[in-house]
């Protein structure tokens, strides 16, 4: 009978079954101390789990993809321009910020995200009729740096 790899999504009861059954251990614990157990006993006995539980165990986490409250801050200052001085307001899911112009802030790293790739789509008619699309950002927004 060969060894069954569990996945590292299964509950705890599942994963403290595994432990019983397949790996002789008693253990009671977090999540984490019964992945390391498993992970401990497959290594002890040299089985090779495939390594798509390894890297959704093991893998960090793109930035973005965290909430905005856990997120690296960057701190921004968008620029003032002729036509508009006004203060610039943010939305995300239930985050909410307005931003003034011309001063240094801090804020998630998807805000910035956010400011930079908004913007306008035109267009620009050739001599010969057809269509040049463009880009137009709706914001000047000025990469300071990151907090630490």
């Amino acid at each position: 009978m060969s060894y069954p790899f569990i996945s590292f999504n299964s509950t705890v009861e599942q994963l403290k079954t595994h432990l019983r059954e397949h790996c002789g251990i008693e253990k009671s614990g977090s999540k984490k101390e019964l992945i390391e157990a498993i992970l401990a006993f497959e290594e002890e006995n040299g089985f090779v789990r495939p390594n798509k539980d390894v890297a959704e165990h093991t893998a960090p986490v793109n930035n973005l993809e965290l909430p905005l409250e856990k997120q690296r801050k960057v701190r921004i200052k968008i620029a003032e321009t002729e036509q508009d001085r006004s203060d610039v307001y943010v939305s995300i899911n239930d985050w909410d910020a307005l931003i003034k112009r011309g001063i240094e802030v801090a804020v998630p790293e998807a805000v910035y995200v956010l400011l930079s790739k908004a913007g306008d789509q035109t267009f620009k008619q050739e001599k010969d009729g057809s269509l040049t699309e463009g880009f137009s950002p709706r914001y000047h927004v000025t990469l300071l740096g990151y907090e630490s």
